[in-house]
């Protein structure tokens, strides 16, 4: 896969014009993803073999939707879409968006944990986290064998240079997007 950055000829105004149109917290992500060139998908032809795939938590879909997105099944599995990729010869990406109640979950950490043993260089995944739940989530990832990379969710560049970088990294990468959710969340439950 050629190396491509997402700058170039990114609108962002387009993509923060849809972040306001989208609801919080996952909605600079989802923009950045449908907007920001990160995502490779055609609407018109959602069969194209090659477009990128997509898995989003339950609490995400609506998001996803609302901005156009292909979202693969509930239950399909994000480390072995990434393997088919890789032994086809890396022709798609896959991106794996989880809020933090699809986060705690322990299947989520048993596919991370897949993943990074198997070193699938095609996934990257975004996990939404308030403030204070940022560097345990991260730490998670970090334990689950994954890259970790803590960026603002607020700010759609911070999101996509993240992004950006994601796509070049040589195994499975995470970006954990700290969002405003709630003021009196403490971090627990990671």
């Amino acid at each position: 896969m050629p190396p491509r950055s997402l700058f170039d000829g990114v609108d962002l105004d387009a993509v923060r014009s849809l972040a306001a149109r989208l609801p919080p917290p996952g909605g600079v992500v989802v923009a950045c993803l449908a907007a920001g060139g990160a995502l490779a998908q055609d609407p018109s032809d959602p069969a194209w073999t090659d477009r990128d795939r997509l898995f989003v938590s339950p609490g995400l879909r609506r998001s996803a939707e609302t901005a156009g997105l292909q979202a693969e099944a509930d239950g399909a599995d994000p480390h072995a879409c990434a393997l088919e990729s890789q032994r086809a010869g890396a022709i798609f990406r896959v991106y794996w968006v989880l809020d933090r109640d699809a986060a705690g979950s322990g299947e989520v950490w048993e596919r991370a944990r897949a993943a990074a043993g198997s070193q699938a260089a095609m996934i990257i995944s975004i996990t939404l986290a308030s403030a204070a739940q940022a560097s345990p989530a991260a730490r998670m990832w970090e334990a689950a064998g994954w890259t970790a990379h803590g960026v603002d969710g607020n700010d759609p560049v911070a999101v996509l240079g993240a992004i950006d970088r994601g796509l070049e990294a040589p195994a499975p990468w995470a970006i954990i997007a700290a969002v405003d959710e709630s003021a009196d969340d403490d971090g627990a439950g990671w």
